[in-house]
């Protein structure tokens, strides 16, 4: 669910009609380009073993660099202040750090990173947790597929 605005706004969606503009803009990049680009590579690899493609590499990182631009600009992902969009990228881009992702040319987003995980209230059960288990799967992909084919329709 999406709020444009309202008396009950939280700093996290702020007032500001300008920054809720890049909030939003932030939350719809991450649903529709910088996931679907991991998906698009991973799930098929993950599900199927599906091999990686140097394209949909590529598309990953050309959604990197936009994100790696904005942190250049900012010292969160919608401006000054952290927001809900930090909440949400921040997963998708552990995400993508324990799946292999190679985020050593991002030096904004690493930094990001960082600061997202000692600033963050409840960045260890709301997001390690996630990443947790990413690592658990990957680190088991042989039993995985054994259960993925015992259940598989």
């Amino acid at each position: 669910m999406r709020c444009d605005g309202g008396k009950d706004d939280h700093s996290l969606y702020p007032d500001d009609p300008k920054i809720q503009a890049q909030v939003n803009q932030r939350l719809h990049f991450d649903n529709g380009t910088l996931y679907l680009a991991y998906k698009r590579q991973y799930i098929p690899w993950i599900y199927n073993r599906i091999a990686k493609t140097e394209d949909r590499e590529k598309n990953i990182h050309e959604a990197l660099e936009f994100l790696e631009n904005v942190l250049k600009k900012s010292p969160w992902t919608a401006g000054d202040s952290m927001t809900v969009a930090d909440f949400a990228l921040v997963a998708s881009i552990s995400t993508f750090q324990v799946s292999g992702v190679d985020l050593n040319s991002y030096n904004n987003i690493n930094k990001w990173l960082i600061k997202c995980a000692n600033t963050m209230n409840g960045y260890k059960t709301a997001n390690q947790m996630g990443v947790d288990l990413t690592i658990s799967l990957l680190n088991n992909l042989e039993e995985f597929d054994d259960l993925n084919q015992t259940h598989s329709l």
